[in-house]
């Protein structure tokens, strides 16, 4: 049951991803983009803590998570410091 959730939560990570995918293209916004980064990199995640098999307590789930919320800081401290410089 649990592979069958995160199976899920991954093609929604995914489908979200495209989504911010087409934002990003219609409006030219980069934070766009690196939402679309996050839902992907999430995605992937989940698929690699199905595969694993060691659940949500390995190494690798908390670098890709790490990884992945870091994106998100970094596309709003990049939004954010080239509007006041703008």
């Amino acid at each position: 049951m649990d592979d069958f959730l995160l199976g899920a939560i991954a093609m929604a990570s995914l489908v979200i991803g495209a989504v911010f995918l087409r934002y990003a293209v219609r409006t030219c916004e980069r934070l766009f983009v690196f939402f679309t980064a996050f839902f992907w990199l999430d995605g992937m995640g989940r698929v690699v803590q199905a595969l694993d098999g060691l659940g949500d307590d390995s190494a690798s789930t908390y670098l890709i998570r790490l990884a992945a919320f870091a994106l998100i800081i970094v596309g709003v401290l990049e939004k954010n410091l080239r509007r006041k410089g703008g």
